[in-house]
C-alpha cells in the first residue's frame, strides 16, 4: 500500500516561483509541536533548492535557502578572476595609465591593505570594464594572495552584504572602483604617507619595470619588518643602524619614514589577526542567560545548516540541553582547535538570536 501524501503549495525564497510538491502525511502528523523539514531539491519547483518547515496543519512556517546562489556567486568570482589573471599580460598597469582609474592617495591605501594583510573587497558593477582588470591586475601582481582572496561585489549586492556582516567586513579595505572612493579602511591615512616614496620612484622607473619595482618595494619591506619584529629592536635610529649594517645595498629603504611604515605594518598585523571583541561579545549576555536546545527541533536540523559555525553551535546546544554564551563560545574555541577552524566568535549571539526566532534553541 502506497504511503499517503498531501500536496502543498511552496514558493521559493529566492526566486519567488511556486509549486505543488507532495509530503507523507504521516511525516508530518506525527511531529506533536514544532515544524517538520521537508527538502525541495533543485527542478522540483525551480533551478534552487531549499528547506521548507511545515506544521502539523500543513501550514509552511518557513523556508531555509541553501547557499547555492552565493556559492555560484563565488564561483564566477574565482572564475572572473582567474580569467584576468590568464591574461594579466594584456593590461597596461603602468603607473600613468593607473591613475586614469584609481587616485594616488586612494592606491596608497590598497597598496598599504595589502602589505598588512587585510583583506579586500571591491565594488565594481562591470567587472568587464578596463578600469577593473587594470586595477585587480596591479594589486595580483603586487600581493598575490591578497588578491586572490578579494570579494568582488556588484553595488547593490554589498549594501545587503554589509548588512549582514558589519562585524567581519570591520578588517577589510573596501573600494569602489566606479565611483574611485575607499569605502573604508582598517587603518588611518597618516600610516600610508611613506609610500609617497614609492610613486617618487616609480615615476623615475621605465614603464616595464615599474610593476616590478613596486612588487620588489614590498617583499623587501616585508621581509625588513619581520627582521625588526623577531628581533624586537624598538628604537627607529638603532632599526636603521643595524639595517644599512646588514642590507647596505638596499641602504635607501632604511629611512625614518619608511622604517616607521614597517613598523605600522607590524602592529597593525597584530590587530588584525587577534580576534576582536570576544571580552565584549561575553558580556553582551550575561552568563546567567541560558539556552536550551528545543527538542521538537529535528535531529537532524544541525546537519543541514550550509554554515560551519552555525552547524557546531547547534550541535553544541543539541548535545549540552542547556547552555550559556560563555560556555558555549568555549566550546567553539575547543572544536575549531580540534580541527584547526577558524571561527568569528562575534557571530554567535547573532546565531543565537536567529536559532531562538526559528525555533531551535529557547531563552530561560
Amino acid at each position: 500500500m502506497s504511503e499517503k501524501t498531501s500536496r502543498i503549495n511552496v514558493i521559493c525564497p529566492i526566486c519567488q516561483n511556486q509549486g505543488k510538491i507532495p509530503i507523507p502525511v504521516d511525516l508530518v502528523q506525527k511531529k506533536e509541536t514544532g515544524a517538520t523539514s521537508v527538502y525541495i531539491p533543485a527542478g522540483m519547483v525551480c533551478e534552487h533548492a531549499f528547506y521548507a518547515y511545515v506544521d502539523k496543519n500543513f501550514n509552511i512556517r518557513d523556508y531555509l535557502v541553501l547557499e547555492y546562489s552565493l556559492m555560484d556567486d563565488e564561483k564566477k568570482a574565482e572564475n572572473l578572476k582567474n580569467e584576468i589573471l590568464r591574461k594579466a599580460d594584456d593590461y597596461n598597469i603602468t603607473y600613468e595609465n593607473m591613475a586614469q582609474f584609481i587616485s594616488e592617495e586612494d592606491l596608497r591605501y590598497l597598496l598599504f591593505g595589502g602589505f598588512i594583510n587585510s583583506p579586500f573587497l571591491l565594488i565594481e558593477n562591470d567587472t568587464d570594464s578596463d578600469r577593473f582588470g587594470v586595477v585587480f591586475t596591479y594589486l595580483a601582481k603586487i600581493f598575490p594572495t591578497v588578491a586572490r582572496d578579494a570579494k568582488i561585489f556588484p553595488a547593490d549586492q554589498f549594501l545587503e552584504y554589509n548588512d549582514e556582516h558589519k562585524e567581519k567586513l570591520k578588517k577589510f579595505t573596501i573600494y569602489n572602483l566606479s565611483y574611485k572612493l575607499t569605502v573604508q579602511k582598517p587603518f588611518s591615512s597618516i600610516n600610508t604617507e611613506p609610500l609617497v616614496f614609492l610613486f617618487d620612484m616609480i615615476k623615475k622607473t621605465p614603464a616595464k619595470l615599474q610593476i616590478v619595482y613596486a612588487k620588489n618595494f614590498f617583499d623587501y619591506l616585508t621581509k625588513f619588518a619581520e627582521e625588526i619584529k623577531q628581533e624586537n629592536i624598538t628604537k627607529t635610529d638603532k632599526i636603521i643602524k643595524t639595517l644599512r649594517k646588514r642590507y647596505p645595498r638596499q641602504s635607501e629603504y632604511f629611512t625614518p619614514d619608511l622604517v616607521q611604515l614597517m613598523r605600522d605594518r607590524n602592529e597593525l598585523m597584530d590587530k588584525l589577526t587577534k580576534p576582536e571583541g570576544e571580552a565584549e561579545i561575553v558580556l553582551k549576555l550575561d552568563d546567567r542567560t541560558m539556552f536550551m536546545y528545543n527538542s521538537d527541533t529535528h535531529i537532524r536540523q544541525a546537519e543541514m545548516l550550509p554554515d560551519l559555525l552555525d552547524k557546531h553551535t547547534l550541535r553544541i546546544l543539541r548535545k549540552q540541553s542547556t547552555i550559556t554564551l560563555k560556555h558555549l563560545i568555549g566550546e567553539l574555541r575547543k572544536i575549531a582547535a580540534d580541527q584547526l577552524l577558524k571561527f568569528d566568535y562575534a557571530r554567535v549571539p547573532d546565531i543565537l538570536d536567529t536559532f531562538v526566532i526559528k525555533g531551535y534553541v529557547m531563552k530561560l
